[in-house]
């Protein structure tokens, strides 16, 4: 499984209470093919998401911060990343 991209849309925060969307879309890293129905979830938090037919998942209403992001499917290696 390979999650080609991340898409984190920066702006400048004039209030605390700025809210962001996380985009993930999730591929075979061979064949390049989507994967549906993968499980993303960003920790600590409980927001998560399930990818579509073009294996993208979004998590919105996420509060500026550091978390771990975790890309999950059935056979194959969850895969962690910090954003």
């Amino acid at each position: 499984m390979f999650v080609s991209s991340i898409e984190i849309p920066a702006q400048k925060a004039y209030t605390s209470n700025l809210k962001h969307s996380v985009t993930v879309t999730v591929t075979d890293k061979e064949t390049k093919e989507s994967i549906i129905m993968a499980t993303v979830q960003l920790q600590p938090t409980e927001a998560l998401a399930v990818t579509d037919m073009e294996g993208r998942a979004i998590i919105r209403n996420v509060d500026a911060g550091l978390y771990t992001l975790t890309v999950s499917y059935v056979g194959y290696q969850p895969i962690r990343t910090r954003i």
